[in-house]
């Protein structure tokens, strides 16, 4: 899973830095020369009737490779990292690596900020002739969610999801790499005024999952994924003993209970009687329709921001080629009910009667 990057210490110039506080570049120019993080001291394998759990030691990082025996689409791992030790001036780079026997003909897609899957090709630009200076900064890509890569010979897909964003790639065939902690001792003389070093007792706790599905079918599993990673379940305690619970009848109020499971619901209330409320659908291929029971709500579709209504943004905005308005299809509301495209956010502002 695990392996280290060795990089040169940045030289503090304006000039070329063999490394920057945002440049992947390491001190191997081969890519096989890569080492595992750490040697495996011990694994375990635990057995039950919800999942199957491999438990990985590696001395300074633990990780725990959990199968769900109701759900088999994906495989969560989950690690603990510890501190990450500096020698000398090289600085560290430790990657989570997927290896498979996928061959994406160097094709990989990785998110945009969580909304859209863009396609990636290595040492290749579409809008200009790219000069591969860089193999590994040059490909490498901010991962906010997810990056995936399709075999060109059949119909599989394989996806790693993450719960946080990093910089991620597909350096090599049917691979995936996720850069995961990463230090630097000296300043790179680019504007930061001090190292990439968050100190010696850094802990580091990280979710990813992977995914394994037909190329049609790994959207859904994706996406439900990442509205779980964006919404997760909240604990609470009290030390009280005979506390009185009030369930929570807000969403039933606005009909926000019964939506379509792709769709992904934020409640922002601002002020008494108002409330912003931001419908995401989630999908990548279907439009949604669905129903809402805002009787009694003066409901205002907003700009995304929320900060002007939507008609008026649509009636100030630069159109640099004019083209005809789509009339009621540029709003989502619609008598009671809400239509969102493909991936379409659309925000609204309820006030109460």
């Amino acid at each position: 899973f695990f392996f280290l990057m060795i990089r040169r210490p940045p030289r503090s110039t304006q000039s070329r830095s063999s490394a920057a506080s945002d440049v992947y570049k390491r001190q191997d120019i081969k890519l096989d020369q890569k080492r595992p993080f750490k040697p495996l001291v011990r694994a375990k394998i635990y057995t039950g009737n919800v999942a199957t759990q491999v438990k990985l030691d590696f001395g300074t990082i633990v990780t725990d490779v959990r199968f769900y025996k109701s759900d088999a689409s994906f495989v969560e791992v989950e690690s603990l990292l510890e501190s990450l030790d500096l020698e000398g001036d090289l600085g560290r780079e430790v990657t989570i690596n997927i290896k498979s026997d996928m061959d994406n003909d160097d094709t990989f897609y990785t998110d945009s900020n969580g909304l859209e899957m863009q396609k990636r090709v290595l040492d290749f630009r579409p809008s200009w002739a790219l000069q591969p200076l860089e193999r590994v900064s040059g490909n490498y890509y901010p991962i906010t969610s997810a990056i995936y890569l399709e075999d060109k010979s059949s119909d599989r897909r394989m996806t790693l999801m993450n719960d946080r964003a990093q910089g991620g790639s597909s350096l090599r065939s049917g691979e995936i790499e996720l850069m995961i902690q990463r230090k630097i001792k000296k300043d790179d003389g680019r504007g930061v005024g001090e190292g990439l070093n968050d100190g010696p007792a850094t802990r580091q706790y990280f979710r990813h999952y992977i995914i394994f599905s037909k190329k049609g079918e790994g959207s859904a599993v994706q996406r439900r994924i990442q509205r779980e990673f964006d919404q997760p379940l909240i604990v609470l305690l009290s030390t009280k003993e005979n506390l009185s619970l009030k369930k929570a009848e807000f969403g039933d109020v606005l009909g926000l209970n019964s939506l379509p499971d792709e769709v992904k619901v934020l409640m922002d209330p601002l002020e008494d009687k108002k409330i912003i409320v931001r419908l995401h659908n989630l999908s990548d291929t279907k439009e949604l329709s669905f129903k809402v029971s805002w009787d009694g709500w003066k409901v205002n579709e907003m700009s995304l921001t929320a900060n002007q209504l939507k008609k008026d943004l649509l009636a100030s905005r630069l159109k640099l080629h004019p083209a005809p308005s789509k009339g009621d299809s540029d709003f989502a509301y619609k008598a009671g009910s809400v239509s969102l495209r493909p991936l379409e956010i659309a925000t609204f502002l309820l006030t109460k009667a």
